[in-house]
């Protein structure tokens, strides 16, 4: 074992038992994050003994009561929200937002992997599943179904998101933009990507190239790919949320990049494709980012009044504020960070330890009472009952041990080189 003593961690109801590494250099460190695991716990010994009392299902059925038809007249705008069972408890309070603040607009699912369309929480309209190539596309690139949908103009969301004011302003902008066109958010602006991304001296050049990879992909195999795709020529964006208009992107263009990639899969890198495969494209959204830049299709900025921040943000929402319309965003996204659970590591003195395990939340983040945006998910999501609480806080405890681990392991590598 060299100088690095075995490090082991039990998962047992909720509780973490650490084996202390024998290295002294490693000494500080270690009390450190063994700290940050008593912290982690210190507010859930009830979870210690197991819960015995079986969790039912979350029911919302109380919360949505907005408005949901797509008659004629409704047809020319509507959002689409992709869910399955493993987010209701995000997309029900993203619904019941969507309607408390545009009660006009209608809203549509799409059934995400494992949607049983007799038994959900939604009386808004659910999507069926549309023939041809299109019912082919699986997990999160059903997405792409709002290309083919009853809204000739539509915004597109995550279920990790949540209004906070009205959509009028924004609406009124789509239904007056010529087509084609894609709304998206554009943080770093076209003229500030094209030069960082070119001059490796430029203060945002690393970023660029950053941020490019990890929404687009695997930048050397997407050039083998396709020799003529230029991968830096245009911002990489979020596809969490965007706004575009009825087949701008046609069955035919989604089947022939299927196609190829599947075939560029056996080839290439010797495996089979499949809907969550990351080799190639980031997914989704690095599909829909070659799409939109190989047929041209025009990118605008959803911002000033479509536009989102950014869960991982050190930034308090009053819900009060919100409720009256007063928000200077249109929605918060929690990608690739912290999301609103009934978890009580949602709320202080619980909520600093997830900084252990995301270090991409913004300074301050810690500091914070509660999750950005978390009452406002609370007011419409509704309270749930104790044992749910007991079941999320013990899985967000679980993730943080795995995450401390991780880190620990990583530190002692680290040592044990440098030993």
């Amino acid at each position: 074992m060299g100088r690095i003593a075995l490090i082991r961690l039990f998962e047992n109801r909720g509780c973490f038992l650490m084996a202390m590494p024998a290295d002294n250099g490693l000494k500080s460190v270690l009390q450190r994050q063994k700290g940050l695991v008593r912290q982690s716990l210190s507010g859930i010994k009830v979870l210690k003994i197991m819960i015995k009392k079986p969790i039912s299902p979350m029911n919302h059925e109380h919360l949505i009561n907005g408005v949901s038809n797509t008659s004629e007249n409704h047809r020319e705008f509507g959002i689409y929200v992709l869910t399955y069972p493993g987010d209701y408890y995000l997309s029900v309070p993203l619904v019941r937002s969507l309607q408390y603040f545009n009660p006009e607009i209608p809203v549509m699912i799409i059934p995400g992997e494992g949607f049983d369309p007799h038994n959900h929480p939604f009386d808004v309209p659910v999507m069926d599943i549309p023939d041809g190539y299109w019912g082919q596309l699986g997990h999160a690139d059903r997405k792409f179904w709002c290309f083919q949908g009853p809204f000739e103009r539509f915004l597109y969301l995550d279920a990790d998101i949540i209004c906070i004011r009205s959509l009028e302003a924004f609406r009124q902008r789509v239904l007056a933009q010529k087509e084609p066109f894609i709304f998206v958010t554009q943080p770093i602006k076209h003229e500030v990507w094209s030069v960082a991304t070119e001059d490796s001296s430029h203060p945002q050049h690393q970023e660029c190239i950053g941020r490019a990879h990890a929404q687009l992909g695997n930048i050397s195999l997407l050039k083998e790919f396709d020799p003529d795709f230029k991968p830096f020529a245009r911002y990489t964006f979020n596809n969490g949320v965007f706004a575009s208009s009825r087949l701008i992107l046609s069955e035919a263009n989604f089947q022939d990049l299927y196609e190829r990639e599947q075939a560029f899969f056996k080839r290439r890198l010797g495996k089979t494709f499949n809907w969550r495969c990351f080799d190639l494209f980031f997914g989704d959204q690095g599909r829909l980012n070659y799409l939109v830049a190989k047929r041209e299709i025009p990118v605008l900025d959803l911002e000033p009044d479509g536009h989102y921040i950014w869960g991982g943000c050190a930034l308090a929402f009053d819900v009060d504020m919100v409720l009256e319309n007063r928000a200077e965003f249109s929605f918060i996204h929690w990608a690739g960070c912290p999301r609103p659970s009934p978890s009580f590591f949602c709320n202080a003195p619980l909520l600093s330890s997830l900084t252990t395990i995301y270090r991409c939340l913004k300074p301050g983040y810690g500091a914070l009472k509660e999750i950005p945006g978390y009452s406002v998910w609370r007011h419409f999501s509704g309270d749930l009952p104790l044992w749910e609480k007991l079941r999320w806080t013990l899985k967000d405890s679980k993730k943080i041990g795995r995450g401390i681990l991780r880190q620990v392991l990583s530190t002692s590598r680290k040592v044990d080189q440098r030993v």
